[in-house]
């Protein structure tokens, strides 16, 4: 046998390997259960839901509340500023007026920047609970419906970057390409959050 009869047989040999490995491929997927998947676009169901807006409308009211705080101290500082114009410098009333003022301004700006920490605080703490309960509604429905995966669905939408790494980057975070409309839950998680937060209110 010469080294081409060789190369021949060795050949037909690997085809006959390829096709009885795909046959047991082919075998095994038949056996096996097929995989049920469903997308929902998260982005979509947020801005959705009437909790939401809710907790856009407590997180406004207390960043309006922190503001007007904000002025009525600033407008303090501006008073004291004033009455030390008008005193006479190395006077008691002048050091006392002075050391009052440096001690509201430095309250001033602590209370500032832990009433801000506490907002963003607030703001972090009640939107992942949000997104928790989005989360919890996926995997109830799923489990209701038998779906195996859900996927993230990317919101619709033009992609517009500034530059081109802007876009290729925008490109490589997508999750999803395409799926059919049949797959999408994104109404039916919606419509189940809002019926649960609604009756909750009730």
């Amino acid at each position: 046998m010469n080294f081409r009869q060789s190369l021949s047989m060795i050949a037909v040999a690997m085809v006959v390997v390829a096709l009885v490995g795909a046959a047991n491929l082919v075998a095994q997927g038949k056996a096996a259960r097929p995989t049920s998947v469903a997308v929902v676009d998260v982005q979509q169901v947020f801005n959705a839901l009437d909790e939401k807006s809710t907790v856009e409308a407590d997180i406004t009211q207390q960043t309006e509340q922190l503001q007007k705080e904000e002025q009525d101290r600033q407008t303090e500082l501006k008073a004291l500023q004033a009455d030390l114009g008008i005193l006479a410098a190395g006077t008691p009333a002048y050091q006392e007026t002075q050391t009052k003022l440096e001690n509201k301004a430095l309250e001033f700006q602590v209370w500032k920047q832990f009433n801000q920490r506490k907002l963003e605080r607030e703001k972090v703490v009640r939107l992942e609970a949000l997104y928790r309960k989005v989360v919890d509604a996926i995997g109830g429905v799923a489990k209701q419906n038998n779906y195996d995966i859900v996927m993230f669905k990317d919101s619709t939408g033009d992609l517009k970057g500034e530059n081109q790494q802007q876009l290729a980057a925008m490109i490589q975070v997508r999750k999803v390409l395409y799926s059919n409309p049949d797959l999408d839950i994104t109404d039916q998680i919606t419509q189940k959050l809002n019926n649960e937060w609604n009756n909750r209110k009730k």
